[in-house]
C-alpha cells in the first residue's frame, strides 16, 4: 500500500513541472521559474524516495546497510534542495 501511495504521488505530481515550465517559458517571470525549479526538485526527491523504498522492501538488508541507504538518500535530497534554494536566490537577486 505504501509503495502504491508513493507511485500515485509521483504520477499526480509529474504534470506540475511541465505546467509550470510552460508558464515560466511564456511569462519569463522569476517567480514562475523558481516555482518550476521547486516542483522539479520535489518530483526528483519523490522518485528517489520511491526508488529507495522499493530497493529496501525488495531486499533483505542488515540494519547498518539500511541506515546507510537512508542516509545516502537523505543527503541526495538535501543537496538537491540546497542547490534549488541557491538557484532561486540567484534568480531573485
Amino acid at each position: 500500500m505504501r509503495e502504491r501511495t508513493l507511485a500515485l504521488a509521483i504520477i499526480l505530481s509529474a504534470f506540475a513541472p511541465v505546467a509550470t515550465g510552460y508558464a515560466a517559458y511564456v511569462s519569463r517571470s522569476t517567480t514562475q521559474i523558481a516555482d518550476f525549479l521547486r516542483r522539479s526538485v520535489e518530483l526528483v526527491a519523490m522518485v528517489l524516495s520511491w526508488a529507495a523504498f522499493r530497493y529496501v522492501t525488495r531486499h533483505d538488508l542488515a540494519p547498518d546497510r539500511l541506515a546507510r541507504i537512508d542516509r545516502r538518500a537523505s543527503r541526495v535530497v538535501a543537496v538537491a534542495m540546497a542547490t534549488s534554494a541557491a538557484v532561486i536566490a540567484l534568480l531573485a537577486a
